[in-house]
C-alpha cells in the first residue's frame, strides 16, 4: 500500500514538474490582434500581458476617442484576439481566435487566407477571406464567426441587393458590422444590422 501512495506521489509530482513547464511555455507565446484593418495591432503574450500596441501614423491626428475604440476592437475584456496566423509549410495563413490561453484556426471554410479584423465582447469575430474566383488575383469576402462557424456575409444578404460584400472591419456587441464592399461595381462603405429572428 505503501508503495503505491509513493508512485502516485512520484506522477503527481511529474504531472506538477509538466503543468508548469507548459504554463512557461505558454507564457512566451506571443499572438497579435488588429483592427480597423490594420490600424492599430496589439502584441500580446500567453499572460495575457500587451507587449506593444501599434497605431498607424495617420489614426495618430485622429480624435481620441476613435483611438481608444479601435484599441478596444483589437483587445476585449475577455483577452480574445483575433489575427492571422499561417499554418504549416506557410502556404495558407487563416484567421484565429485567441481565448484561454489557446489559439484555433476559425477558418471552418477553407480558404487560402482569412484574416481577423475585429472581435466583440461575445467572441464573435469578422474579417475577410478569400473565395474561389476565375480572376488571376486574390478575391476577398467579408465573414463572421460566430458558434463555432464561419460564414461569407455576402450569403446573408439578399443576392438581388447588388452588393459585394469584401472586408468587414468592425463589430460592436449589438452585432452591427462595418466594413468595405462594391455596390453594383462601384465602392462603398456598408452597416449591416443584424436580424431579428
Amino acid at each position: 500500500m505503501r508503495g503505491n501512495f509513493g508512485n502516485m506521489m512520484k506522477q503527481a509530482q511529474a504531472m506538477q514538474a509538466n503543468m508548469q513547464k507548459v504554463q512557461a511555455e505558454i507564457a512566451n507565446i506571443e499572438v497579435s490582434g488588429e483592427s480597423g484593418g490594420g490600424m492599430v495591432k496589439v502584441l500580446m503574450t500567453g499572460k495575457h500581458e500587451v507587449k506593444r500596441v501599434q497605431i498607424e501614423p495617420a489614426v495618430a491626428g485622429e480624435d481620441r476617442e476613435m483611438l481608444e475604440d479601435l484599441i478596444a476592437a483589437a483587445i476585449n475584456d475577455a483577452n480574445q484576439i483575433t489575427g492571422q496566423a499561417y499554418l504549416s509549410a506557410n502556404t495558407k495563413a487563416h484567421a484565429f481566435l485567441w481565448a484561454n490561453g489557446k489559439m484555433k484556426d476559425i477558418d471552418t471554410l477553407g480558404s487560402t487566407y482569412s484574416e481577423g479584423e475585429s472581435i466583440n465582447q461575445s467572441g464573435a469575430v469578422v474579417g475577410r477571406m478569400t473565395v474561389s474566383s476565375p480572376s488571376l488575383y486574390l478575391v476577398y469576402h467579408a465573414f463572421v464567426f460566430r458558434s463555432g462557424k464561419m460564414q461569407d456575409l455576402n450569403k446573408l444578404i439578399p443576392k438581388s441587393s447588388g452588393w459585394v460584400l469584401e472586408e468587414a472591419s468592425g463589430i460592436n456587441d449589438a452585432g452591427q458590422i462595418v466594413g468595405v464592399g462594391t455596390l453594383h461595381g462601384q465602392d462603398h462603405g456598408f452597416l449591416l444590422q443584424p436580424s431579428s429572428q
